[in-house]
C-alpha cells in the first residue's frame, strides 16, 4: 500500500523520455515501491532556456504525452514554474522545494544532472546536501546507444536527417505526434489514397522532408500507414504539412486529435511528372510501409 508520507522523487529535464530518462523514472518508481511511498516526477511549465532567455529546442512531446508515459510508468507527475527555483541556490532547492514541499525521502536523477542558480550544482554537489540533509541520493548511469550516450539533442539531430530508426531506439518508443486533422484539397481520394493532414504547432520538431512508413492509432487500434512530411511539389503547393494515408481504414477523422508514429523513411520529397506517375509510387510506398508494420 503507497502511503502518503513521502515520495521518491525524480529530478531532469525529461524533455524526450528517451531511455536515458526513463532510467531515472524507473529508479524512482522502484525505490518508491520498496519504501511504500509515491513516486514523483518534478517537471517544469516550461523548458528552462525560455526562463533563462535563450530560444528552447524543439520539444520532441506534447506536455500531454509526457504526463501519459510518465503515469503509465507508475509515477505521478508535479509541474512547477521554472522561473521560480531558477535563482535558488543548490542546497535552496534541495532543503525547501524537494524536502520542506515534496516531503522527498530519496531523489533520483541521471549522471549529468545540474541544478541550482546558474546550473552550478552537479551530481556531487547533490550528494554532499543530501548526505548532509539524511536525504538519499540514487545516480542513474548514462543509457548508451551506439558507444555514445542517448541524449535529447543526439535524438532532434536524427529526426531532423530522417533517422528515425535511430530516434526510435535512443527515444525507447516510436517518435510520434498527435495532432488535429484539418480539411485538405481532397485530391487523395482521387488517387485511391485519402489522407489525413496535420499541420505541426511552432514549436515542435519538423522531421525531414519526405515519406515515412508509419502507423496510426485509431479508437485503440493501429493502422499501417504512409506518411509525407512537406509541401507537396507535384502540386505546386508551398504550406509544410504532414499528410497520412491509413491503409485499410475509412471513417471521418477531421477534427479529431490522431496519434501517427513514424517507423522509417521512405524516399525523399520529389515532384511528379503526373498523377498517376505519383499513384503508381504511392503504392509502392505503401508496400515498404506494410513490411516495416508487420516487424513492430
Amino acid at each position: 500500500m503507497v502511503e502518503n508520507d513521502g515520495c521518491v522523487v525524480a529530478l531532469g529535464n525529461f524533455d524526450g523520455l528517451h531511455k536515458g530518462h526513463r532510467r531515472v523514472i524507473s529508479a524512482a518508481v522502484d525505490r518508491a515501491a520498496q519504501a511504500g511511498l509515491r513516486a514523483v516526477v518534478l517537471l517544469f511549465d516550461s523548458h528552462p532556456c525560455c526562463s533563462l532567455g535563450h530560444k528552447a529546442p524543439a520539444r520532441l512531446m506534447s506536455q500531454a504525452e509526457q504526463e501519459r508515459i510518465i503515469c503509465q510508468m507508475g509515477a505521478e507527475c508535479i509541474r512547477i514554474e521554472f522561473s521560480r527555483i531558477m535563482n535558488m541556490e543548490c542546497e535552496d532547492f534541495v532543503r525547501n522545494v524537494l524536502m520542506a514541499e515534496l516531503n522527498a525521502k530519496t531523489v533520483c536523477c541521471g549522471f549529468n544532472y545540474h541544478f541550482g542558480k546558474g546550473g552550478r550544482g552537479n551530481v556531487d554537489i547533490l550528494s554532499d546536501i543530501a548526505e548532509a540533509a539524511g536525504l538519499e541520493l540514487c545516480v542513474a548511469d548514462a543509457f548508451c546507444y551506439k558507444g555514445e550516450p542517448v541524449s535529447s539533442s543526439r535524438i532532434r539531430k536524427c529526426i531532423s536527417e530522417g533517422n528515425v530508426q535511430d530516434a526510435n531506439a535512443m527515444l525507447g518508443a516510436n517518435f510520434s505526434y498527435e495532432l488535429e486533422v484539418v480539411g485538405g484539397d481532397r485530391l487523395g481520394r482521387n488517387l485511391g489514397a485519402p489522407t489525413i493532414n496535420q499541420y505541426f504547432e511552432k514549436d515542435f520538431i519538423v522531421p525531414l522532408k519526405g515519406v515515412y512508413s508509419s502507423k496510426t492509432y485509431i479508437d485503440g487500434k493501429y493502422y499501417s500507414s504512409i506518411t509525407n512530411i512537406g509541401i507537396r511539389p507535384t502540386l505546386d503547393k508551398s504550406e509544410l504539412r504532414s499528410e497520412t494515408y491509413i491503409i485499410g481504414f475509412s471513417g471521418d477523422l477531421y477534427g479529431r486529435k490522431i496519434r501517427v508514429e513514424l517507423l522509417g523513411y521512405i524516399r525523399g520529397e520529389k515532384k511528379f511528372s503526373s498523377l498517376d506517375e505519383l499513384k503508381q509510387q504511392i503504392q509502392a510506398d505503401c508496400a515498404v510501409a506494410e513490411s516495416s508494420f508487420s516487424q513492430q
